[in-house]
């Protein structure tokens, strides 16, 4: 979550290296105790990201919380996450997965909804990976003379856009 400039994005989807390393190994079909850990890793940070999230939702499930107040401290925190560097993407592509983890647990059935934000999804998520590299590739560049790192960035610029 370093990445995008905000250690509070760690409290929705915890370390972002994680599920990058694990989507490779998921990919493989070794069963080495690399990646082992790796899943073990990435479900712990799936459970600690779920329960972050009921803490979260607890005070205004039991009552303790009016809607207003909820809505006005929800609105803080996204005004607050959607400021750091790709933050308002970040913060939209996160809400539709919450929103359709949610509706799955609860089996409605959505599909129009989601046909209609799946596309939106997917271009933000490719936009997200698109960002990831771009990010990667500028620290890579850091190195190098000034002329090298435009040529780089430019060809990088390519998948980007």
């Amino acid at each position: 979550a370093m990445l995008f400039g905000s250690e509070q994005f760690e409290e929705l989807i915890g370390e972002l290296q994680i599920s990058a390393t694990l989507q490779h190994a998921m990919e493989s079909n070794d069963m080495d105790p690399s990646q082992l850990y790796l899943r073990h890793k990435q479900k712990v940070r799936e459970v600690t990201c779920a329960t972050k999230l009921a803490a979260r939702l607890q005070p205004f499930v039991e009552g303790r919380q009016a809607l207003e107040e909820f809505e006005a401290e929800t609105r803080v925190q996204a005004a607050e996450l959607s400021s750091s560097p790709f933050g308002e993407l970040l913060a939209h592509t996160i809400g539709y997965i919450y929103a359709y983890k949610a509706a799955t647990a609860l089996g409605l059935n959505l599909g129009g909804t989601l046909k209609d934000r799946r596309h939106s999804l997917s271009t933000n998520t490719n936009a997200l990976r698109s960002m990831v590299r771009m990010y990667s590739m500028s620290k890579h560049v850091q190195g190098m003379d000034e002329e090298v790192q435009m040529k780089v960035m430019q060809e990088g610029m390519a998948t980007f856009l």
